[in-house]
C-alpha cells in the first residue's frame, strides 16, 4: 500500500507541476508544448476525480498519513472546491462519532 500512496503523491505532484510550468507567463520549458496538447480545465477536473478516492481512502490509514496528506495537498491545488470539503465532512462525521460514543460511555 505504501508503494501506491507514494505514486498516487508523485503523480499528483507532477501533475501540478505540469500545470504551472503550462501557465506560467514566462515559460522556462525550451519546447513550448502547442496548445492542442496543454492540459485544459476539463483534463484537470477529471484527473482529480479519478485520483481523489483512492487518496482520501489512504489519508485515514494511520501508517501512511504524511504521503497521503501530501496527494490531497496537490488535489487541493488543482480543484480545492473537490477536495476540501469532502475532506472536512469526513473529518466532522469521525469527531462526532468519537463524541457520541464517549457520551455513552459516560451515561
Amino acid at each position: 500500500q505504501q508503494d501506491l500512496i507514494n505514486f498516487l503523491s508523485k503523480l499528483a505532484q507532477a501533475f501540478v507541476d505540469r500545470v504551472h510550468l503550462e501557465r506560467k507567463a514566462n515559460p522556462i520549458w525550451y519546447f513550448v508544448p502547442p496548445q492542442s496538447h496543454r492540459l485544459t480545465e476539463q483534463d484537470i477536473t477529471d484527473f482529480v476525480n479519478c485520483v481523489k478516492e483512492c487518496a482520501f481512502i489512504s489519508i485515514f490509514t494511520k501508517t501512511y498519513l504524511k504521503e497521503a496528506a501530501k496527494a490531497c495537498q496537490y488535489l487541493s491545488m488543482l480543484r480545492p472546491e473537490l477536495i476540501v470539503p469532502p475532506i472536512v465532512d469526513k473529518f466532522v462525521r469521525t469527531i462526532f462519532a468519537s463524541f457520541s460514543f464517549f457520551t455513552v460511555i459516560r451515561v
